[in-house]
Parts: structure tokens; sequence; C-alpha cells
């Protein structure tokens, strides 16, 4: 396979963070819209489910809901529909990873991107950086710590999961009030 690269565009980081904060406590989820290449996959737009059922370990969005945005999208836009996303919430003392469980793992379609976004209480505040060789984008919001990454599942062979480096030059330029005092 190829390496993929993960663009994601100002427009989709607002609504993937604001729609992981929202729900903070429980998870989000949502349809990831933009465009692919053979090596480029460009997330414009994040559409978040107001409907998924939502728990503190699990969202499942509901069936015919699902089914209906994902038509009136292929309607309404040229946007390609290049996966999904959800949120890791922190719960109790333990710390949200962004990494897929074994659920997350079987309910990703091959061949399609999953983002996940965990969310924890910041500890302190902390400027937006990618790590893990640009695999990991990690920053704060207000009084939220948020860590994205993106995960691929190729569509023939091996049907392991690929986290892939993710870039979004907004929040690598983004500069919160604290950091401007």
């Amino acid at each position: 396979m190829r390496s993929i690269n993960v663009h994601i565009s100002e427009l989709a980081f607002l609504s993937l963070t604001l729609s992981s904060v929202e729900a903070y406590k429980k998870e989000c989820y949502g349809l990831l819209l933009g465009y692919r290449s053979d090596t480029q996959w460009r997330v414009e737009y994040a559409v978040p489910y107001q409907t998924a059922d939502r728990g503190h370990n699990r969202v499942v969005p509901h069936g015919l809901r699902d089914r209906r945005v994902r038509t009136c999208v292929a309607h309404l836009s040229s946007f390609e529909q290049l996966g999904t996303y959800h949120s890791h919430p922190a719960w109790g003392n333990c710390r949200a990873l962004a990494k897929p469980s074994v659920p997350d793992v079987e309910s990703v379609a091959p061949g399609e991107l999953e983002m996940i976004i965990a969310v924890n209480d910041a500890r302190r505040p902390q400027r937006f950086h990618n790590s893990d060789h640009g695999r990991i984008l990690t920053g704060t919001v207000c009084d939220f710590s948020l860590t994205m990454a993106t995960f691929y599942k190729p569509p023939l062979g091996d049907q392991r999961m690929k986290r892939l480096p993710i870039r979004c030059p907004y929040a690598l330029g983004f500069q919160p009030d604290f950091m401007l005092k």
C-alpha cells in the first residue's frame, strides 16, 4: 500500500473539535467528506450525527438515519464519503486514547478512513503539534486536550487498520488566547 496522507481543512477541524467537546463524557460520531487520490485524502467537512446512540465507551448511528444522511450527501454535494469519525472521551480516572478498539476495527468498512479524537481534561495549555512521525495531532482548546489520529482499513488483503499521517495547517497555526498573553 502506498503511503496516504490525510489533510484536514479548517472547517473540518472546527466540526470535529466542536462535536467532540459538545458530547464530552459521551462519544460523538459523524461522516468525513472530501476528496481522495492515491496518496492524498483531503477531509473538507465533517458531518456530526445528532441522533447517534451515545455512551461513555460506545456510539452507534441509527441505521435508517445513517442511510438517509449518506443518500442526501450524495445528492447535495460533490464530496466523496471518505469514512467516519468518533470520539473517545475520558471517563473517571481513565484517560482517553486515540486508538481503535476491537468494535471500532470491526465497524470500519474496507477502503474507508476512520478518525478517532481522544478528549481529556486539559492538564496544561498546549499548542497543536504533530507527533509520532506526523501520525498524531495533539493540542488543547479551552479546558480540553484533544488527540486526533486517522486509520485506514485496506480494501484487499491485510485487513489490519493502518495509522496514517495527519496534517492540519490550520490547527498547527492556531494561536489560542493563552499563547497571546
